[in-house]
């Protein structure tokens, strides 16, 4: 069920982006002929690299969007016709983070505080050069406005979700774009990604893998050295963290993530560790071959004059279609078959593997069936050590599923996403050699209407047992 909010959210996130884009690219058109004769200078979403500054001055707060050109080209940003826009159309728009729906907004572009247009030529800025837009709002109702619940911020190369940085939205919403350089608030020390004073905060970002494959399990990990105990932890032990990464247009996306944290006590003077392991599966940034992350620490209060965060290491992750995915087949019986692959043969301890699995009705005489994927499947997971002994441990991954049937036409490879050892309690936890096999047993004939698995129909003959070829794997201690 997790899991299925997860993705409805994703697909909710996704589809009001693409809403936002259409409602600027709408705004866009309606601009003077002569633009349209600079187009070609015109900077994309992917010509640009965004950087956030949030700044609170109750009841207003602020957001400074800070583009860098990262193309190899010269481009132009129009800062627009000043003008007053019902229902944010054009420039933002925001969101109830809580509830995942556009929430309508006045937007005002370029008026100065008097209340007066402001005129802002359009900026064109060479490669590594950089401008920056200001949006501003109340988050206090101090008038007859209605406040309306927010967290979210969207705009032509930004998508921010972020409840606990971005209040309600109770005034006109105010957009100043753009000025050349960057921001300058008078307090230069506490920007994201370039402090020039030292981090109290260290964080160390790395991927499960070299390769993800496309909608399989794969996960990063955050490991995090607190020396001042500064950190405020939730009830998982992890601290509040954001993910910075790119969409596959460019789309900078800046949100708020959980995870699972271990925390390790160093003593007084060295302070504490954290290991977050973080679950990518259904997050829309990670589309695209290649896609650069970033994570992000606060460390200040949400709503402190200027929010001061740490950010981690940049990595780079390399993306591969599933269906490109070599399979290796069990041996069919009566028609059917189970595929099971490892991504490499030596792993450390504690490091997760994910189970590349698929099964496949290649010939099967009778409708072939199971409960919900991945974990109503009929998969049962094995692993033996060099003794042959079965390893068990915790498992991570909880599945409730909907009652929903899964079916297996004939010829249709159907991959099982998102198993791991550890979420199948099945991880060992100490150095060896093992082997992990998979058994697939489905259901055959009397395949229930798809929708609801009913007990009568679980009670159908189940098929004999489909079993993956044994696959060897070693596990290392860390080195020191």
């Amino acid at each position: 069920m997790l899991a299925a909010m997860c993705f409805k959210l994703q697909e909710c996130q996704l589809r009001w982006l693409a809403v936002n884009m259409l409602l600027l690219a709408a705004c866009l058109a309606c601009a003077p002929t002569s633009f349209a004769q600079e187009t070609a200078n015109f900077c994309s979403a992917a010509d640009l690299e965004a950087s956030y500054r949030f700044l609170n001055n109750p009841p207003n707060e602020r957001v400074i969007v800070t583009f860098q050109n990262i193309s190899s080209r010269s481009c132009t940003l129009r800062p627009g016709a000043s003008a007053c826009v019902p229902h944010g159309a054009g420039w933002v728009g925001f969101g109830d983070y809580r509830h995942g729906h556009t929430i309508w907004t006045t937007n005002c572009l370029n008026y100065d505080a008097d209340g007066k247009p402001r005129s802002q030529p359009p900026i064109t800025i060479a490669t590594g050069q950089t401008a920056y837009l200001i949006v501003s709002w109340d988050s206090v109702s101090v008038g007859s406005t209605a406040c309306q619940e927010g967290g979210t911020l969207n705009g032509f190369g930004f998508s921010m979700w972020a409840g606990s940085l971005l209040g309600d939205v109770c005034s006109v919403v105010h957009i100043d774009a753009y000025y050349p350089g960057t921001f300058d608030s008078g307090n230069t020390t506490l920007k994201i990604g370039a402090s020039p004073k030292p981090q109290p905060v260290a964080i160390k970002l790395s991927p499960s893998g070299d390769i993800f494959y496309g909608d399989d399990s794969f996960w990063l990990y955050a490991d995090i050295s607190d020396p001042g105990g500064i950190l405020p932890l939730d009830a998982r032990s992890c601290p509040p963290m954001l993910i910075k990464t790119r969409t596959s247009n460019g789309t900078n996306w800046f949100e708020e993530i959980g995870g699972q944290c271990h925390v390790t006590e160093n003593g007084p003077s060295l302070g504490r560790s954290i290991r977050m392991k973080i679950w990518t599966m259904g997050r829309g940034a990670f589309v695209g071959a290649d896609t650069r992350v970033e994570v992000l620490a606060l460390l200040s209060a949400p709503y402190a004059p200027e929010v001061e965060m740490a950010t981690s290491n940049a990595i780079v992750l390399h993306r591969v279609e599933s269906s490109t995915l070599e399979r290796k087949w069990g041996t069919q019986v009566k028609g059917i078959a189970v595929s099971l692959s490892l991504d490499k043969h030596e792993y450390l301890i504690g490091e997760d593997i994910p189970l590349r699995l698929a099964v496949e009705n290649f010939s099967a005489a009778s409708d072939i069936w199971t409960g919900d994927l991945p974990c109503g499947a009929g998969l049962t997971v094995d692993v033996r050590d060099s003794d042959g002994r079965a390893v068990e441990s915790f498992a991570t991954s909880i599945c409730t599923g909907h009652g929903w049937a899964q079916g297996y036409p004939q010829g249709k490879l159907v991959p099982v996403l998102g198993l791991t050892l550890s979420g199948q309690g099945r991880l060992p936890d100490r150095a060896g050699d093992y082997i992990v096999t998979v058994v697939w047993q489905p259901f055959a004939g009397g395949a229930p209407q798809m929708g609801v698995v009913t007990q009568n129909s679980s009670s159908a003959p189940p098929n004999p047992v489909a079993r993956s070829v044994p696959v060897a794997f070693r596990v290392v201690p860390r080195r020191q």
